[in-house]
């Protein structure tokens, strides 16, 4: 897969680091630019993975994706310890709905995440 970083072409690894199944919940927000980004709090193995990857990586650029379409590409120049990745920009509307289908937000009981996913599915039909 090949991304712009600033400066530079680079070329990324097509396997992601990081899925679906190493985030617990997610946290949207309206980026600078006008997309969106989002904080994804990430599973004890998700944490772990990313925490190795950060600190192998350091000086060097880790390519951002949702749902296989590249987004932003972030520098790394310290280990991410606290379990938490953001995306800073690049998220689509499209692609926040897509992850309230799979994961809940920040803060939510399962209930609140089923009643919001009634209401996005229902959305998504129109």
């Amino acid at each position: 897969m090949s991304f712009q970083a600033p400066g530079t072409d680079k070329k990324f690894e097509r396997a992601p680091a990081i899925g679906t199944r190493d985030i617990s919940t997610f946290s949207p927000f309206l980026a600078e630019d006008g997309s969106y980004g989002a904080t994804f709090h990430l599973t004890p193995r998700g944490a772990g993975r990313i925490g190795a990857l950060s600190t192998q990586a350091i000086g060097k650029w880790l390519l951002a994706a949702a749902n296989g379409r590249p987004v932003n590409v972030v520098y790394i120049d310290a280990p991410v310890r606290d379990g938490k990745l953001i995306i800073w920009k690049g998220l689509k509307r499209d692609d926040i709905l897509r992850y309230d289908l799979i994961k809940p937000r920040t803060g939510e009981d399962k209930k609140q995440w089923k009643k919001r996913r009634k209401l996005v599915k229902d959305a998504l039909k129109k």
